[in-house]
């Protein structure tokens, strides 16, 4: 559907405070939306396990593109937890707002620079054919021949060398990697895709193999993949040891679950004996 322009700037805002470590988050987004309300339930970052495993990659002071920023939970998580430079694209104007919103509350203005257009494999202009308030994250486009601009990643002007790419733009997610072949060439940064469909995960797939990446882990409801370079022998060994950190956290993770199932049956068996 088309959004009425009335409608979009009409639409109430709501907020959740919340705090992590020594820092306190203030993050607004639409009344309603799905992201907003997980984040005011938990009391946390939205995909938060996700958000740890690619903290694991960057550094303070690294550069971070989000691809899809939306309201910025993502953006606010890699600047203010990771200390990273960030520069968050978003295309959808009402969330633009919200985003720096977000971004100067959460005192991240310093760290975050932010791209209202839409990224793409080539230059043009797409429109809004898709949006759920509910689910402002799930907004799509489409090309058109006029209203948000699109530009290709290899075409920006970024303030260094990008370590992590995170790309979440609802189905386009191919096309940005396609708009971005010489960044990943020059700089073979870690990748974050989501591909919510099989026709997707395949174009996901050919992408991969052409850029020389393989997949790593998959996270969140709908599948979202983090993928690693892996063209060179240097890079295949590195997606090794990755693969076998992981392997060891989790053993280790079930090993401390079996460990807390023993104390708690221990202490219900000595409770149960000591009411006999």
């Amino acid at each position: 559907m088309h959004p009425d322009n009335g409608a979009v700037q009409q639409r109430p805002l709501a907020s959740t405070t919340f705090v992590q470590g020594d820092i306190e988050f203030d993050v607004q987004g639409f009344e309603g939306d799905h992201i907003l309300g997980t984040i005011a339930a938990s009391g946390d970052f939205y995909e938060r396990m996700f958000l740890d495993a690619l903290a694991k990659f960057v550094a303070p002071g690294d550069v971070v593109v989000d691809a899809g920023a939306n309201i910025g939970n993502h953006t606010l998580y890699f600047a203010r937890m990771c200390e990273a430079k960030v520069v968050a694209y978003e295309a959808f104007a009402p969330t633009v707002e919200v985003l720096e919103r977000n971004v100067t509350v959460n005192l991240a203005k310093d760290s975050v620079t932010i791209r209202p257009v839409a990224l793409g494999a080539a230059a043009g202009f797409a429109e809004v054919v898709d949006l759920d308030w509910t689910n402002v994250g799930s907004t799509t486009f489409r090309a058109a021949e006029s209203g948000v601009e699109v530009v290709r990643l290899d075409d920006a002007d970024l303030p260094g060398r990008v370590v992590l790419l995170k790309v979440d733009v609802e189905g386009m997610d191919a096309d940005v990697l396609r708009g971005a072949t010489e960044l990943i060439d020059r700089d073979r940064p870690v990748i974050t895709c989501e591909a919510g469909t099989v026709e997707h995960e395949r174009l996901l797939d050919s992408v991969a193999a052409d850029l020389g990446y393989t997949y790593l882990a998959r996270y969140n409801a709908t599948s979202t993949f983090i993928l690693l370079p892996a063209r060179s022998d240097l890079e295949r060994v590195v997606v090794q040891r990755h693969l076998a950190t992981m392997t060891s956290s989790a053993h280790l993770g079930v090993r401390d679950l079996y460990y807390r199932v023993r104390l708690l049956r221990e202490a219900a068996e000595a409770d149960k004996d000591s009411r006999a």
